[in-house]
């Protein structure tokens, strides 16, 4: 097969090096795991050149990801992005067109997307998530209503209302998520501790343990599923909780996230080949994985990791 693999700060002139050593990380992570697997892969870059695949100069087809991606889709047989919130629904409509995507659909994509209509739609369901919007707790998370983990993301003692961010109650306890595939039936990839810093008021992620053992780990593996089925994700998902008194789902990422460089490492499979188990292609999905160990990653280590 020939497979379109798209990260956006790769693709752009991102000048935002923590941003863009974690896309190149999770880039190269997929690009080398779908070869692995025998297939050929094609990524678009505008610098960025990776050990494997075959790199598609931005200039080539054009000056951004947009009309890359709409020109070249169309050789591949399938294709996948990774790119911020905000913008991934729309990139992952072209895939949709022209090819067979390995993703979540766009507009599940674009629900996850929008925090606010996520929430309220994980609570309705019965998924435990922070109180948003309502006044009354002790600290509060401020975040962008469209926008990745972590970034932009403030503490506050007092309970603010902007325009296009949401406000919830800080939840104090241990910052997991959750890793599955998604196919005719769900597999947990892993539990991940993520190593969250605090400067400030400002909330930083800043790397993770993969896989990470604790005594809540059915809890968590039942909600993240739950989670999954509920908002119908497909392929990979992400899913960051907090464990405080309940488990709380923060955050919902249908793509691809930085866990899988660690993964990716430990488990007795290749993401690549999981994922495309998950779309029809190859055998189908495992009942589980094993592990080979633990590995542990931050930001400062992506600067300079081989994959």
């Amino acid at each position: 097969m020939n497979i379109l693999v798209a990260e956006y700060a790769v693709s752009s002139e991102n000048n935002n090096l923590n941003i863009l050593h974690e896309g190149r990380a999770m880039l190269a992570t997929l690009v080398k795991s779908f070869e692995v697997c025998g297939h050929k892969v094609f990524y678009p870059t505008h610098h960025t050149k990776l050990n494997y695949g075959n790199a598609i100069p931005i200039n080539k087809f054009g000056k951004n990801i947009l009309f890359t991606l709409k020109h070249f889709s169309k050789k591949c047989d399938a294709g996948i992005v990774i790119a911020p919130d905000e913008i991934l629904a729309n990139l992952t409509k072209i895939i949709e067109k022209n090819t067979k995507n390995l993703s979540s659909p766009s507009d599940v994509i674009a629900l996850c997307a929008d925090k606010l209509k996520c929430s309220e739609v994980l609570r309705e369901n019965g998924i435990t998530v922070p109180d948003f919007n309502v006044s009354g707790h002790e600290k509060y998370v401020i975040k962008p209503r469209f926008g990745c983990a972590s970034e932009d993301t403030i503490i506050s003692e007092e309970f603010l209302l902007k325009d296009q961010y949401i406000t919830t109650e800080f939840i104090e306890g241990e910052s997991v998520s959750a890793s599955i595939i998604r196919g005719e039936h769900s597999l947990l990839l892993s539990i991940n501790k993520q190593l969250i810093e605090f400067k400030n008021s400002e909330i930083m992620y800043n790397g993770g343990i993969v896989p990470y053992e604790n005594a809540r780990n059915k809890e968590i593996i039942e909600t993240a599923i739950r989670t999954a089925n509920i908002l119908d994700c497909k392929g990979y998902i992400g899913i960051d909780m907090v464990l405080g008194d309940k488990i709380y789902v923060v955050d919902v990422n249908p793509r691809p996230t930085t866990s899988i460089i660690g993964i990716n490492r430990v488990i007795n499979y290749e993401i690549g080949d999981l994922i495309l188990r998950a779309f029809g292609f190859g055998l189908q999905l495992p009942q589980k994985v094993e592990y080979n160990g633990v590995y542990k990653f931050t930001k400062k280590d992506l600067e300079i990791l081989e994959v």
